[in-house]
């Protein structure tokens, strides 16, 4: 597929710019397609087998330490990803930025001649991928918008035990019929049921929503030695929180650390 990303400059320059004022130079931002699918940047996301069109990137000393990795289906006009964020970089909120920065430089990539992505799509596999995706960015499921009306919620008071309860009991595999897909998924027992979250890209409320974000989110730059920026207080105010968890929830976090 050919992908045209010379549409995204004014936005990432302007995400870089933002960036630089919350960690300096350190991290930026960067989109990769076509021949710049190198190992190295396939090796920070989840496809093995070389499918995916391009790539966006939090560089760190030009390496990628945390990818959104998407797939365009040309009939729909839609993407779907999938993200990764390396283990020296967890906890740092890098995803839940480089998600942002996502929906916000999708309207700009063009494929096939000229076309648009017009949705964006997020198979959710666990209640942590559920509550980020729709706490942060408003992004819906039918399912999961009638569970928030019948429970009288709404994004900004849908907590984390919510979005645990309706994963749990949610009745229906949300899966394409995509045997690899689907046999991996299976295979691998880090991966629960997906759960298909969308958002619309004609609808400007979702990019001003990321925007927000973007601009508000609060992350842990790296230190020029190359370790984590974080104080006491806030190591202190993690370990209180992780204790007071139970133990299915403590299942949840680590697998929210490997992919969302």
């Amino acid at each position: 597929m050919n992908i045209n990303i010379i549409k995204t400059r004014s936005t990432l320059n302007q995400l870089n710019a933002i960036l630089r004022q919350k960690c300096k130079s350190l991290l930026s931002i960067k989109i990769y397609s076509g021949s710049e699918l190198t190992t190295d940047i396939l090796d920070m996301t989840y496809d093995k087998q070389g499918t995916i069109d391009f790539v966006i990137c939090l560089d760190y000393r030009y390496e990628c330490v945390s990818s959104i990795a998407c797939k365009i289906n040309p009939d729909t006009h839609c993407v779907e990803f999938s993200s990764k964020t390396h283990k020296d970089h967890e906890g740092n909120k890098y995803n839940l930025l480089l998600r942002s920065a996502f929906i916000l430089l999708c309207p700009h990539i063009t494929y096939n001649d000229g076309q648009h992505i017009t949705t964006i799509l997020s198979r959710a596999i666990n209640p942590i991928s559920i509550y980020l995706m729709v706490k942060y960015f408003y992004s819906e499921n039918d399912k999961l918008t009638k569970y928030m009306n019948d429970n009288n919620l709404n994004n900004d008071t849908l907590t984390y035990d919510d979005a645990v309860d309706f994963y749990e009991n949610v009745d229906f595999i949300d899966m394409d019929e995509n045997e690899d897909e689907e046999s991996a998924l299976k295979n691998n027992p880090d991966f629960g049921t997906p759960i298909s979250l969308t958002i619309d890209l004609t609808n400007t409320s979702f990019l001003r929503r990321a925007t927000k974000i973007f601009k508000d989110l609060s992350i842990i730059c790296p230190k020029i030695g190359g370790y984590k920026n974080r104080s006491k207080k806030n190591r202190s105010k993690k370990n209180r929180s992780k204790n007071k968890r139970t133990h299915k929830k403590r299942t949840h976090k680590k697998r929210y650390n490997k992919y969302v």
